[in-house]
């Protein structure tokens, strides 16, 4: 990548997913991050988005 300067912002952290239903709640979260950015209008349609379950 070609990228200068940070690329995560700060004050992240580990999640430790506690049951199924927080693990879906977040990956739906992580799902509309393109969509809410406006890179895209629906999130299928994002190219770096699959699933495997």
């Amino acid at each position: 990548m070609k990228h200068i300067g940070k690329v995560w912002q700060d004050g992240r952290y580990d999640i430790l997913m506690k049951n199924n239903q927080q693990f879906l709640n977040t990956w739906e979260y992580i799902k509309e991050n393109p969509v809410k950015a406006k890179y895209i209008n629906k999130e299928e349609n994002y190219p770096f988005l699959w699933e495997v379950f």
